[in-house]
């Protein structure tokens, strides 16, 4: 799948972790100093006066979480507790500080005073972040930023007999960000003992999580998808991301044994590790769009289609509220097309109100885009006339399910379509498979520039709700036109017996990207989403 980063400048591996000047915040726990000057003269008043009580106090915290934990998980991947737990515990730890509102009764002595160190630090402005980064260029470690100071209270996981409770200043613990992808790799190997791949196997999660994981074990996971990892993704508008994604493709045996652990799930794997690799990189859809940032960062690293095809949501259900045609063309004057591409920062995206683009290359005959005399409120105003009409006299609520592919770009676009529906007093609701649904999320790229290849689409052999077989008759003649008759004209007569049985309501244009830098040799933009990596790649595009 087609993802790339916004880009994030590799953070500086020297201090503490400095950040690139692009970044207007920090990532998600990332290791980096803020309001240093602030922040040191708070940690001097309140802390380091009595660090040994602030260290009590974090240790009287983590007494108390020790024993749920060990009772929720005694073991975590063939190792007893503590170990590999430091996330488990520095997130216990943290619902429990002061501040979050949890007394400290029943502490007393040096924990009790560390406690009041604390919440005086807090109460004047002092900073508590949770962060996460390479600690020594040897592990993953969870801790605390506690004003300038470093505060660990998972010391003990990796090294059981070492204290429980680490405390020293920030800028000596040696915990850095992770600068990318490549940095990531390199410490999950030594820390984790796991074979790590690039992600050609679900190249639909490819470009927030460009590995795939394998331990030991033989277990396999898509382990990288924190907070941070995506942030740092899309912070590099999918430069780091392509930078992993571009290495030689995962052998064959081990594309072979993750192929087998997902076989059964919803996702649409690949056939080749090849294949998988084109994928990643290649034909991103609108339904994971927002993965990209199509911003002026990314420019020169996204790169969208200007292509020719189907998307819109095809009727497959002809009962109750869509029996009628009249229904089915209310729901389709609702929707807002030209409002859909605000959503994902789309700028050039053709929406369409018909099945075969006006304008298509070769079609002499294109009738305009319909109710094009009329405003979207008067549009409105119609249909919501109809869906009143049909409830008074059935008694019953409209009610659309819409079936859409997973994915973040679904998410947006289906919370438009349900704002456009509830204009008109028509509820839609999100349903998981497309069996059941009234309506089903089509996104194809023509193959030929034809009205021929829009209509076929809709062939009634094909399709589950309503058809036209007059339609069909017609795609038929005009193979073979009887004098004078035109092909052009049966299509497009084709086109209005679909259109009249409202089949289909179409939104526009489909959407394709990809994570291709500007500069590469062989790659350009075209109508069919068609590049040469594919062909490089031995791999057939449809």
């Amino acid at each position: 799948m087609n993802h790339r980063l916004i880009s994030r400048k590799k953070a500086a591996a020297s201090g503490v972790g400095g950040q690139s000047p692009l970044l207007a915040r920090l990532l998600p726990n990332e290791p980096c100093m803020v309001n240093n000057k602030a922040q040191a003269a708070l940690t001097e008043r309140y802390l380091l006066p009595c660090l040994a009580e602030v260290a009590a106090f974090f240790l009287a915290l983590r007494h108390q979480v020790d024993p749920a934990l060990y009772q929720q998980r005694p073991v975590k991947l063939g190792k007893p507790y503590p170990l590999g737990q430091c996330l488990e515990i520095t997130r216990a730890v943290q619902r429990l500080l002061p501040d979050a509102g949890v007394a400290t009764a029943g502490f007393s002595g040096a924990a009790l005073a560390g406690a009041h160190a604390y919440r005086a630090f807090r109460k004047a402005g002092g900073s508590t972040r949770q962060v996460w980064g390479d600690l020594r260029g040897e592990f993953f470690q969870n801790a605390f930023q506690v004003g300038t100071l470093y505060v660990d209270v998972a010391n003990d996981t990796v090294t059981p007999t070492k204290p429980k409770v680490e405390i020293l200043p920030f800028a000596e613990s040696a915990l850095i960000p992770i600068a990318d992808f490549k940095h990531f790799k390199r410490i999950a190997e030594r820390y984790w003992q796991a074979r790590i791949f690039p992600n050609h196997i679900l190249p639909e999660l490819a470009p927030t999580c460009p590995f795939i994981h394998v331990s030991p074990g033989g277990k396999v996971q898509v382990a990288e998808a924190t907070g941070y990892m995506v942030a740092m993704a899309q912070a590099s508008a999918f430069r780091a991301s392509e930078e992993v994604l571009c290495d030689t493709p995962v052998p064959d045996d081990v594309f072979a044994h993750v192929r087998l652990h997902l076989a059964g799930t919803p996702w649409a794997l690949p056939r080749s590790a090849e294949e998988g690799k084109a994928a990643a990189l290649l034909d991103g859809t609108v339904f994971t769009l927002p993965l990209a940032d199509t911003g002026p960062l990314s420019r020169g690293t996204i790169r969208l289609d200007p292509a020719l095809g189907l998307f819109g949501m095809l009727v497959s259900n002809e009962q109750g509220f869509f029996a009628e045609v009249e229904n089915r063309e209310a729901l389709s004057m609702a929707i807002d097309r030209a409002a859909l591409a605000e959503g994902f920062s789309l700028g050039g995206w053709q929406p369409s109100t018909r099945i075969v683009p006006v304008g298509l290359p070769g079609n002499p005959v294109s009738p305009g885009e319909r109710w094009a005399s009329l405003s979207i409120d008067q549009r409105r105003d119609r249909a919501r006339q109809q869906v009143v009409d049909w409830q008074r006299r059935t008694g019953q609520a409209p009610r659309v399910r819409l079936w859409v592919p997973e994915g973040p770009g679904s998410d947006v676009l289906v919370r438009a379509l349900s704002l456009d529906l509830a204009t008109i007093g028509v509820e839609l609701r999100r349903v998981q498979f497309p069996q059941g649904a009234d309506l089903v999320m089509i996104d194809r790229v023509a193959r030929y520039p034809s009205a021929r290849w829009f209509l076929n689409q809709f062939n009634c052999e094909l399709l589950r709700g309503p058809c036209s077989p007059e339609a069909d008759e017609l795609v038929t003649q005009s193979l073979r036109p009887e004098p004078g008759e035109g092909s052009a004209t049966l299509l497009a007569e084709a086109e209005g017996a679909l259109i009249a049985r409202e089949v289909y309501i179409p939104l526009g244009a489909p959407v394709r990207w990809s994570l291709v830098r500007s500069g590469l040799e062989g790659f350009s933009e075209n109508s069919w989403s068609r590049h040469p990596i594919y062909a490089l790649a031995g791999v057939e595009a449809w």
